[in-house]
């Protein structure tokens, strides 16, 4: 049985923090997408990583790829950087302890980073589109499709014509106020699974298997998702990730 690969941040990243890392469950995006495919379904993915980790997480599965596998990736913030090589999921450096989890000096380390370092964004741009390129190459030589979604940043690069998955996340949420108040109350962890809501993964499982059937037509995520989900506060202190709004 050929595979449908799956290289991704927290959008593919099944074991949530809100559950102890424990849920498990056949409806998430990738899941139903592989079914529907007949594929076998080979996660490699993790939370807060950089696309250096997605560039490295491919190269070390590209020995155990076929033609004929199906590829999914989803290109995270192109400014995350993985400095540090046994602590991946550290390269979201914006809201991670460093000098609590890695020691004073490389939290030193890292704030001069952000201080100095961080004023030309053509070097994020270069890493983020030089990942997707490199995957078309190495991937298409072989028999591979691969579909590139952008979690964050859009660009010609991606198969998508419009949006990112943090927007359709976002919209999720009736106002800003609402999406703050999910995440405080969780402790800034996620309780949905793969920052969607469970009649979302249909819908991006679907929008992907749509994608492989005929790879020449770009997918839209602007449109097709469902939005509002949550409107109030109680909406989020009620939230059940495994009920479906239907």
């Amino acid at each position: 049985m050929n595979k449908l690969w799956i290289f991704a941040d927290s959008f593919g990243a099944e074991p949530n923090a809100a559950y102890d890392f424990q849920n498990r469950d056949d409806w998430i995006w990738w899941k139903q997408a592989a079914e529907r495919m007949n594929l076998h379904a080979m996660p490699c993915c993790d939370w807060g990583v950089s696309n250096e980790w997605l560039y490295y997480a491919m190269k070390t599965e590209y020995q155990n790829m076929v033609p004929g596998d199906k590829l999914v990736l989803i290109t995270t913030d192109p400014n995350r950087r993985w400095f540090f090589k046994d602590y991946q999921s550290h390269a979201n450096i914006w809201n991670r302890d460093i000098e609590e989890d890695l020691g004073k000096p490389k939290a030193q380390a890292i704030k001069q980073y952000l201080t100095h370092l961080t004023e030309n964004p053509i070097l994020s741009e270069c890493y983020h589109e030089t990942i997707v390129g490199w995957a078309y190459a190495v991937f298409n030589s072989i028999d591979i499709t691969v579909c590139a979604i952008p979690g964050f940043a859009n660009t010609p690069m991606h198969v998508v014509n419009e949006s990112c998955l943090s927007n359709v996340s976002n919209a999720e949420f009736t106002s800003k106020e609402i999406m703050d108040y999910h995440y405080e109350r969780t402790g800034y962890k996620d309780s949905r699974v793969c920052h969607f809501s469970r009649d979302n993964h249909q819908v991006l499982a679907d929008k992907i298997v749509t994608f492989f059937e005929d790879p020449s037509q770009n997918i839209d995520l602007s449109t097709g998702f469902v939005q509002n989900i949550f409107r109030t506060k109680q909406d989020c202190d009620e939230f059940d990730y495994t009920a479906t709004s239907k």
